[in-house]
């Protein structure tokens, strides 16, 4: 599969190296504003394909050569734009991200039947919203990595409670919806490979991981002072592999409500595969978690007619 990745921050940098040595990228295109911040860097990724499985050469290109670089990949990465500050939230850069998106994104997509897009900038939820009103891309091709570090996390912070300790993979939840303080998370009773949570329990146990949700980005973030980056990167492979393979995993992207009139896009349960979305999967949403992510829905239309993009 040819990529194209547009940013050269910390995500676009870490992405850049990660993405070369993958067994199923063949061909990294890297975008970026300032073309010189990325070609020695580029250069340096090339040098290192002698062992690198399959992937054969690495090009750079500036945002003004987008449009070009699109017409030749398979799936394409936005990851640029202002990053959420320290005390602010994910919604406090959409004004200034969207801005980026309108003047240099959305006039490199429009137009084209193109690559599968992929959205990692925040706020994720809007700006991949913005990209489905403002271009011809169709939903099944537009997607957000949405709650897909949420659900790491939440997996993570549940085999904690289980015993035997499973594999984070072996746990089935989800988190769901917005990706910000809004988000739900649904534990099913039968939670890892056939072990269930006693019932007097698991209310307890939600509680305890949505508290470790919340709390992890930041966490890590006051540690290193650095945003978290490492299930970010595996995040936006596992869903690239997804794609590149058609493995047909299940992951919570953030796809487009058919069923909302303000063409809200969340994270809910889908298939993905070599087209993109394949099926949403809202049947493993319960009743109770859809209750719970009303309020995101609520809030969400609430900031976007503050925006004037309602």
């Amino acid at each position: 599969m040819k990529v194209a990745i547009w940013g050269a921050g910390t995500i676009g940098k870490a992405l850049a190296h990660r993405l070369a040595t993958t067994d199923f990228i063949s061909e990294l295109h890297w975008i970026n504003r300032d073309l010189n911040k990325i070609q020695s860097r580029s250069t340096d990724i090339e040098h290192g394909l002698l062992f690198a499985p399959v992937c054969r050469r690495v090009t750079t290109a500036s945002q003004k050569s987008a449009s070009e670089v699109f017409d030749e990949v398979d799936m394409a990465i936005l990851t640029q734009g202002y990053p959420v500050a320290q005390g602010d939230t994910r919604d406090d850069v959409y004004i200034r991200n969207r801005e980026i998106f309108r003047e240099f994104v959305i006039p490199s997509l429009s137009g084209k039947s193109m690559p599968i897009v992929l959205v990692i900038t925040n706020p994720v939820d809007h700006l991949t919203r913005l990209l489905y009103r403002e271009t011809d891309l169709g939903s099944s091709r537009l997607m957000g990595l949405g709650t897909v570090v949420d659900t790491a996390r939440l997996c993570h912070s549940i085999s904690g409670y289980v015993s035997p300790m499973p594999y984070p993979r072996d746990i089935w939840a989800y988190a769901v919806g917005f990706h910000n303080e809004d988000v739900a998370v649904t534990i099913p009773r039968m939670c890892a490979m056939g072990r269930e949570f006693p019932p007097d329990l698991l209310e307890d146990i939600k509680r305890l991981v949505q508290i470790e949700i919340a709390n992890g980005a930041n966490r890590v973030k006051q540690a290193t002072d650095e945003a978290t980056l490492h299930p970010v990167i595996e995040g936006a492979v596992h869903v690239m592999k997804s794609i590149a393979l058609d493995m047909c995993s299940v992951l919570t992207v953030s796809v487009h409500d058919p069923d909302s009139s303000n063409d809200l896009f969340y994270s809910v349960p889908c298939t993905i595969g070599n087209q993109g979305i394949l099926e949403r999967l809202d049947n493993l949403i319960p009743a109770d978690t859809k209750d719970s992510m009303r309020l995101g829905i609520e809030n969400a239309i609430r900031f976007l007619h503050s925006c004037g993009d309602a």
